[in-house]
């Protein structure tokens, strides 16, 4: 997140470059969710939590550089 431009990797490789530098201070957010809502064509909501083998989230690297 640059002076102009900004440029985010995951596992080094470049998923997103925006060559403009959007105003305001950068906050990262992860997480796993186990959880899920759909509509249906017919205007109905379903929700419920998906029961799924353990999981994790490892970030082995963050690098913050201004």
């Amino acid at each position: 997140w640059g002076v102009a431009q900004c440029r985010f990797w995951v596992d080094g490789l470049l998923i997103l470059h925006l060559p403009f530098a959007p105003g305001g201070p950068m906050g990262l957010v992860a997480w796993i969710d186990n959880q899920y809502m759909e509509m249906t064509p017919q205007g109905r909501f379903r929700h419920g939590v998906v029961m799924a083998q353990a999981q994790w989230l490892e970030i082995r690297q963050l690098q913050i550089v201004r």
